[in-house]
């Protein structure tokens, strides 16, 4: 006999605690969440931002990994998703960026290529206010020489805080990049994302522990009586009830927790926010229906002396051991820092833009529509659009080919990621079997556009890295790509080799036309079925050019807004 809730919620990620939350605010709905991963909110792994990779390597990480890459020497990616209360919000780095001036233009040119009506920047700016919150320090405002512009934020959960910890070289990035032509950009949380900028971080100001959407939206709501969060439950399959007339409707959802099959049914609707890449999945075994991500390439850097990285914490104990006690006595040191030197470019900052758009304007994209290949594009010649961005790591990045590290040194990894490719996956099931991971194929690197953009991010980032006077006392060498960039033949290899992914996977159950593939309508309503929503980043048709957590907390915040509306009108 199964348990009967107001609304059902598939997965408890960034999207689908926000969801819950906001329906349980209505004392008179009863809310049930379903959560494979189990609640590890208050470990150390989960709440100390320095040491999060720790929960890659473990159960809190579902370890999907990708189709061979047949562009890339048939390459398996590693393809990190967090499994458990908080999904990718709890084992992701932690910047915050929704930029509000290319979400109009995201807005305007999607309403038209999409076919449907699409959440205007009206409706969804407020409820990106409703996520987000402002922190800064006044002394971090005036080191930084920042500019926030608080309209872009409102009193939220989710915390906009600067890092405690100042790398040595930070100073350094900012000058290299200044001096390849790239400026400072002091409000990049708030407007544009073009230039170089330190990231805000979902950090506590007060504890400097990570932010999640369990800490920041189950953890004050778990005390209501009407919200129910099943932890260790496996989603088998949506159960329908295929009616003789009309349409199918979403009625319950059938999991297995311990070996046990359970059903829970829903009254009024079934919500699944399971991610990119189980979403597709569920649809599939549930009789449902029948991507993209950001490629991205590193470099590795040995820093001189006394520079230092936080590779130091592996091989020296007794550092390691300090900067835990400091982290838990000042809440300070390395342990409160993530990745968060970042920089965004538009193609004109690239060698030879014109022929990557020429060869563009004169390409038929076989995996896109025609309308939305048009909007991409016209991106190529808008200096307010980013095409490729930067990061730098400051570890070790180990999936970077023929690249050894000397214990007792440190190391920078820089990155260069390619934000909008043309290249486009796919995700489906192999079988039946609820418990198979789906077949992932990004399809990375299947046209010659997106290869050539990121090999000239590589070139690009190299330059800064090697070249610059900003940087030539903090880089002893070059560890890799090393002797595979002597040529341009070679350094294609060495990226295609070391093709990795920037986590950011979308657009798998997109808002879209239904005869141009859609999944879901502009509410998110699955397309062909009653009493069923999608809410997370598969939703997403384009990729953002940004990191998409922040996206994906305003769509959670406007579904829940929408399921409210509906049930009021029903």
């Amino acid at each position: 006999m199964s348990e009967t809730f107001d609304y059902v919620i598939i997965g408890g990620g960034t999207a689908g605690l926000v969801v819950a939350a906001r329906l349980a605010e209505n004392e008179n709905v009863r809310v049930c969440v379903l959560e494979a991963g189990e609640d590890v909110t208050h470990t150390d792994e989960a709440s100390i931002p320095g040491i999060v990779s720790k929960l890659w390597l473990q159960d809190t990480n579902w370890g999907f990994a990708s189709a061979p890459q047949k562009h890339s020497e048939d390459k398996v990616l590693h393809l990190v998703r967090g499994k458990g209360l908080g999904g990718s919000s709890m084992v992701r780095h932690l910047a915050r960026q929704l930029n509000a001036a290319e979400s109009v233009r995201f807005s305007i040119q999607y309403s038209s290529a999409a076919g449907v009506k699409s959440q205007h920047h009206s409706a969804l700016q407020p409820a990106n206010m409703m996520s987000q919150s402002l922190s800064y320090t006044a002394e971090g405002i005036k080191e930084l020489g920042l500019q926030p512009d608080e309209k872009h934020f409102g009193s939220g959960p989710i915390i906009n805080t600067l890092s405690r910890y100042k790398s040595s070289y930070s100073t350094n990035w900012l000058k290299a990049l200044e001096e390849c032509g790239i400026p400072y950009n002091s409000n990049a949380m708030g407007g544009e994302s073009i230039g170089a900028w330190v990231a805000s971080l979902a950090i506590h100001p007060e504890t400097s522990k990570r932010i999640s959407s369990a800490t920041a939206y189950y953890e004050p709501n778990k005390h209501r009586k009407n919200l129910t969060v099943i932890t260790g439950a496996h989603v088998t399959q949506i159960q329908l009830n295929h009616v003789s007339t009309g349409k199918p409707i979403a009625e319950g959802v059938e999991y297995q927790k311990e070996g046990k099959k359970y059903i829970v049914s829903a009254k009024k609707e079934v919500v699944l926010a399971a991610g990119s890449f189980q979403t597709p999945q569920i649809l599939e075994l549930s009789g449902i229906g029948k991507k993209s991500d950001h490629p991205a390439i590193l470099s590795v850097y040995e820093l001189k002396p006394p520079h230092e990285s936080c590779n130091v914490l592996q091989f020296d104990q007794e550092r390691a051991v300090a900067e835990y006690q400091k982290f838990v006595d000042k809440k300070e040191g390395m342990l409160t820092s993530v990745p968060g030197l970042y920089a965004f470019l538009p193609l004109s900052k690239l060698n030879d833009p014109e022929s990557l758009r020429e060869y563009a304007s004169q390409r038929r994209w076989n995996k896109i529509q025609d309308s939305i290949a048009k909007v991409q594009q016209e991106w190529l010649s808008d200096d307010h659009v980013p095409q490729i961005e930067f990061i730098i790591l400051p570890y070790f990045w180990p999936t970077v080919p023929k690249s050894a590290r000397d214990e007792g040194k440190s190391y920078i990894s820089t990155t260069a990621i390619l934000l909008h490719p043309f290249s486009r996956g796919s995700v489906h099931i192999k079988s039946s079997d609820p418990f198979a991971h789906p077949n992932i194929d990004l399809s990375a690197l299947d046209n010659d556009i997106d290869v050539q953009a990121l090999l000239k991010g590589l070139k690009l980032i190299r330059e800064i890295v090697t070249e610059t006077k900003a940087f030539e006392d903090v880089i002893e060498k070059e560890v890799a790509p090393g002797p595979m960039g002597d040529s341009d033949e070679n350094l294609e290899r060495y990226l295609k080799t070391g093709l990795t992914s920037a986590f950011h996977p979308i657009g798998t159950a997109a808002m879209m036309k239904r005869e141009d593939g859609g999944v879901v309508d502009e509410r998110l309503r699955v397309y062909g079925v009653d009493g069923l929503r999608i809410v997370d980043a598969s939703i997403l048709p384009f990729q953002v050019g940004a990191h998409i957590q922040a996206t994906v907390y305003a769509v959670a915040e406007k579904a829940a807004d929408l399921i409210k509306e509906d049930a009021a009108h029903h």
